[in-house]
């Protein structure tokens, strides 16, 4: 199931987009779409500030008190990738979107022209996204882990404790191999930097890179010792570009 978040202060403008939704929902069967309308900002950040996490955002950006790209920006703080579109009347805030690393700009009025491309790009990034899982082998059984679920892998006791976006820890159980080797398949992911000889860091998950140390959502603060700063500041800022030119950002107007 898709989980949409849809957020505009029009009570109009919501039931139009829903039922553009809807209608993709028929000619698209095999795609389950649940929506969760929002009148205001300041009601989906409270949301976000509760965890509550969402496949995909739409937002308006010219709403009262707290605006879409303010939103947005409350949305970044917890979820890097998750995608954004916006949905406006004017192309005057493009770059205001593209600083919050926006998946689309979409201008109103919303028909399946313009929005039913939109969604297919949507789809086939999360069906891409699920077909991405890591084997955990713990102590009692198998536990298969999205990739972009996972925030930080550190190896302790011959162990590997995989911290989660959710908040949650998974152990495996003992190693008879290396770390690299354990988690080699993870470490060919774009996402991923072996950031020190005991934690491997989800890129996507960052929340500040500063003088040797990456600052995850969570809070989880990991090293850089001074030999690898210089390589990991250059990966993570060439994600940050390949983040930006593959697909997450996109401010065509449809």
């Amino acid at each position: 199931m898709i989980k949409i978040a849809l957020c505009d202060d029009t009570p109009l403008c919501r039931k139009q987009i829903k039922g553009v939704i809807y209608e993709y929902q028929t000619v698209r069967p095999d795609v389950e779409i649940k929506i969760y309308s929002y009148d205001s900002g300041d009601k989906l950040l409270e949301s976000i500030n509760a965890d509550e996490r969402y496949d995909i955002y739409f937002l308006d950006i010219m709403m009262p008190n707290t605006d879409g790209i303010t939103v947005a920006q409350g949305i970044r703080k917890k979820y890097r990738d998750v995608p954004v579109v916006f949905l406006t009347q004017t192309k005057s805030y493009a770059l205001e979107a593209f600083g919050v690393l926006a998946f689309q700009y979409l201008l109103k009025p919303i028909h399946r022209d313009n929005l039913f491309p939109v969604l297919d790009r949507l789809v086939i990034l999360r069906k891409n996204e699920e077909g991405n899982v890591f084997s955990v082998f713990t102590p009692s059984r198998i536990i298969t882990l999205p990739y972009f679920s996972i925030m930080v892998i550190e190896y302790y006791r011959r162990a590997l404790l995989f911290h989660l976006d959710s908040g949650k820890t998974v152990e495996s159980k003992a190693i008879r191999i290396t770390f690299g080797a354990a988690v080699s398949e993870l470490l060919n992911d774009s996402r991923f930097i072996w950031a020190h000889k005991s934690f491997i860091v989800n890129m996507a998950h960052v929340r500040e890179f500063n003088f040797r140390v990456f600052i995850m959502k969570n809070g989880m603060e990991i090293p850089i010792p001074r030999n690898k700063f210089t390589s990991a500041k250059r990966t993570y800022l060439n994600f940050l570009v390949e983040e930006t030119n593959t697909g997450l950002v996109n401010l065509n107007p449809v």
